[in-house]
């Protein structure tokens, strides 16, 4: 679209914030009546159940806030949000859930030795988890999978270079809602370093702690430039001894499970109209992180984390989170302030 050229990459010639087009139906006749009428009967099916399960979720998550012993919080999400969560992402058509480790060569890591097993290494407490960030899905399947706490950015252009620890329904309330929404954290909140967030997730929680560095959703097209908070992202990787780090890259087969801008509902109802959705979770464990750099490979988590996207991996982009909220703005037809634009 010519009017949002402006947040085009020009490395890359990406916009990162432009909903992907849905080819869905770009099938024949007889394949559009059939999906047609089955997301018909879909949509109000799963609709009530994931407002059911949803609220039942999100009890079960304030509980969880309210518990003072860390054993008794972990107990909680390694059983009923983790069982809540698959229940949830079932519903929504996400049957089957593809795990796997890229190829080293392909994301930059180079051959390592026969030593070094491909095989995910476990994730404990007070472990980062890196993920890049395109929807709400994403927070669920983490929830899912691992029981984190989670690590927030303001999206201001002066934001600072902390984070602020938060739990499972404010990061879903942050992934779900319009990119407004990551407004209101302010710069004044964001208090700890992503170091220090890790270990109160650990000793509060008995968990790790997920982090999206983007700050902000994407149409999963290309990686933006990481939050100031993360600029020690690869010492900390490197050195791997207290805290591990490992990436987590989504990837996902359908134009409707990208949700950049827009209504979270309408997003929402997108899902489940589709029958199902194919979702790639690409993991680099951080033994293989640690590895390359005593290889003599100059690690950036970035390049790293974007070459893990799927297949073939995406671009490196020269924007931050910041454009998002501009972009968004003018998709709303509110202009945009040049100050916050690409340059």
């Amino acid at each position: 679209m010519e009017k949002f050229s402006v947040w085009t990459d020009k490395g890359t010639g990406i916009n990162p914030f432009v909903p992907n087009r849905n080819n869905q139906f770009s099938s024949s006749v007889v394949a559009k009546t059939l999906s047609f009428t089955a997301g018909l009967v879909l949509l109000p099916l799963r609709l009530l159940l994931v407002l059911v399960l949803s609220l039942i979720l999100i009890l079960i998550s304030t509980l969880d806030q309210l518990l003072p012993i860390w054993f008794l919080r972990r107990l909680l999400r390694t059983t009923l949000v983790k069982g809540l969560c698959r229940a949830i992402l079932s519903v929504l058509g996400f049957f089957v859930i593809e795990e796997r480790v890229p190829d080293c060569r392909r994301i930059g890591l180079g051959k390592l030795p026969p030593r070094v097993t491909l095989k995910p290494s476990p994730i404990r407490s007070g472990d980062i988890l890196v993920c890049n960030h395109t929807s709400f899905i994403d927070v669920l399947f983490l929830a899912y999978r691992f029981g984190p706490d989670f690590g927030a950015t303001s999206a201001l252009k002066e934001s600072g270079d902390k984070v602020k620890k938060t739990g499972l329904l404010w990061a879903l309330y942050r992934s779900f809602s319009d990119p407004t929404a990551l407004t209101n954290l302010r710069p004044a909140e964001c208090t700890l370093d992503f170091e220090k967030a890790a270990r109160l997730a650990s000793s509060q929680s008995g968990a790790p702690l997920a982090v999206f560095p983007e700050g902000v959703r994407t149409n999963g097209k290309g990686l933006l430039k990481f939050h100031p908070a993360f600029a020690r992202l690869n010492q900390v990787a490197i050195k791997g001894e207290s805290i591990k780090v490992h990436l987590l890259a989504f990837k996902y087969g359908d134009a409707d499970c990208a949700h950049p801008v827009g209504s979270g509902l309408v997003h929402l109802f997108k899902l489940c109209f589709s029958v199902s959705h194919s979702l790639q979770v690409s993991r680099v464990p951080c033994d293989l992180l640690r590895e390359a750099a005593k290889n003599g490979k100059s690690l950036d988590v970035r390049t790293v984390l974007a070459q893990s996207v799927g297949a073939r991996g995406v671009g490196l982009l020269e924007m931050e989170a910041h454009h998002a909220l501009d972009f968004y703005q003018k998709w709303l037809g509110g202009g945009s302030s040049a100050k916050s634009k690409q340059t």
